[in-house]
């Protein structure tokens, strides 16, 4: 957001330029690589109202965008198209109140693994180690008075997070033959799911389907509180299974699988206590199925962070509490036949839960920068581990690296992926 605006009629242009290589351990293609340009202008239209365009436009080699159209507005598309907006809005400043309409980012909660709070704005999981957030269209308003501060964000059209495809390296769960019992008396030895996967039905831009979310918090000395009410819907789709007829001659069973959207309802809460250099965080959501589609859970995250300078050491645990067994893309594996209806979460965000995180870096714009993640199943024992770094060669140029290692039991959330330890080698021109 901008705090200050300029004097009418004034630009500001920031230009980023990203070449990205990855290299991976296994799979195909074993290397790959992006390019991103993401021009940000803000124009101060009068001395009140400021407008914001952020456009990326990328391009990669390995077919991860949908070339058949350069701009998907509407963001619902399996795969993303190569030109998006970050932000296309216009900002007026009422003094206490800021009003903010178009293309923007709504983001909140305080803590770093996950953020239970923040629930308007999808994702794109595409690359599941580097999620990238969705801007939708909506309207917010932020009003702020002494200590005191309070937003509504409204969002008409409704935009799901995107998933890895389907077959993918990324992709979680694949079907498993299963064992007949009955054989060798009747039928084959094992049965295969083939799976067919059906056109999304997504909820219509109507005023009943409105999503809008409220948040209320208050500053301190000490640290700071808030709490926030979501409406909407679950940005992550969730999967409904429709076994077919059983083919005996070739002991397949084809199921049908339809991405449904439910509603849902979030009450939330998060706050931060200073202590020094020390920040204690803590963040949470109850989340509530009106439909009753799905169980209601709550969704947590507690961290510390002890910061000096240039340096930031954070640690923490987050976890889900009541949720029923989150299947990764709702696809059975291994288990008898799904009866019709059946249905499995697709959220990545909850899938790799209980965690404990730990997380270690530097951070100065004008010289070097490096940091260690790691990321630790408790029930699972599967991690993890990102340890990156980076250097400005010149004021408009820097390089950097990263290496991202996967590892875990194969029916862990990370051992789904242990063989995508990658290298990602970066260079960023920005002007």
């Amino acid at each position: 957001m901008i705090g200050l605006c300029p004097p009418a009629g004034a630009t500001d242009t920031v230009v980023a330029i990203d070449l990205v290589g990855d290299v991976f351990s296994h799979g195909d293609p074993s290397a790959q690589g992006w390019l991103r340009v993401a021009p940000r202008m803000t124009r101060s239209l009068s001395p009140r109202v400021v407008l914001m365009v952020a456009p990326v436009l990328e391009a990669e080699t390995h077919g991860d965008l949908d070339r058949s159209r350069l701009y998907d507005d509407d963001d619902r598309a399996l795969s993303r198209a190569p030109l998006r907006f970050d932000r296309l809005s216009v900002r007026f400043d009422l003094g206490a109140v800021k009003l903010e309409v178009g293309k923007q980012p709504l983001t909140w909660g305080r803590t770093d693994a996950i953020n239970p709070t923040d629930n308007l704005t999808p994702r794109d999981w595409t690359d599941p180690l580097r999620e990238v957030r969705l801007s939708p269209w909506a309207v917010r308003v932020n009003v702020e008075r002494r200590r005191w501060e309070g937003e509504l964000a409204l969002v008409p059209r409704y935009a799901p997070s995107r998933l890895p495809a389907f077959g993918d390296r990324w992709a979680l769960v694949e079907p498993q033959p299963f064992p007949i019992p009955a054989f060798p008396l009747a039928g084959p030895p094992e049965l295969e799911t083939r799976l067919d996967f059906a056109d999304p039905r997504f909820p219509s831009t109507t005023l009943d389907n409105l999503q809008a979310g409220a948040r209320l918090g208050r500053r301190g000395v000490r640290g700071e509180w808030a709490l926030s009410y979501y409406r909407g819907f679950d940005d992550a789709p969730h999967f409904d299974l429709f076994p077919g007829a059983l083919d005996p001659a070739m002991a397949t069973l084809p199921v049908t699988v339809r991405p449904r959207f439910p509603r849902l309802e979030v009450a939330g809460a998060d706050g931060v206590l200073l202590a020094g250099a020390w920040a204690l965080r803590c963040e949470a959501g109850h989340f509530r199925f009106p439909e009753g589609l799905d169980e209601d859970f709550v969704l947590y995250e507690l961290d510390a962070e002890w910061t000096r300078g240039s340096l930031r050491f954070v640690a923490g645990y987050a976890d889900v509490s009541g949720a029923g067994e989150l299947g990764a893309l709702g696809v059975p594996g291994g288990d008898p036949p799904p009866a019709e209806g059946t249905s499995g979460a697709a959220s990545l965000d909850l899938a790799f839960l209980p965690v404990a995180f730990l997380h270690l870096g530097r951070s100065l714009p004008t010289e070097w920068e490096a940091s260690l993640e790691i990321l630790i199943g408790t029930e699972d024992h599967d991690s993890l581990v990102q340890i990156s770094g980076s250097w400005p060669v010149i004021d408009s140029l820097r390089l950097g690296g990263e290496i991202d290692l996967v590892s875990g039991p194969a029916g862990s959330f990370f051992g789904s992926w242990r063989d995508n330890d990658r290298l990602r080698l970066l260079a960023k021109f920005s002007f």
